[in-house]
């Protein structure tokens, strides 16, 4: 796989009632990564939570979540 192109999970959180989402992806050291909205930050508590699964998807597809 190449370096340019990061390997992003959708990591599922919350209940079974109340699904969420995160995008998250891995550093070059393997420390985790998740998606803020406008950049990667380390910190899970700064990550967009998703409530809708297509929308979490649509912003990955949209390619934003590469910077």
């Amino acid at each position: 796989m190449s370096n340019q192109i990061p390997m992003i999970s959708l990591v599922k959180k919350g209940t079974k009632d109340y699904p969420r989402y995160v995008l998250m992806r891995a550093d070059p050291y393997q420390n985790p990564l998740f998606w803020s909205g406008s950049t990667w930050l380390t910190s899970e508590a700064d990550a967009i939570l998703f409530n809708d699964l297509t929308e979490a998807l649509w912003v990955y597809a949209a390619g934003t979540h590469y910077s």
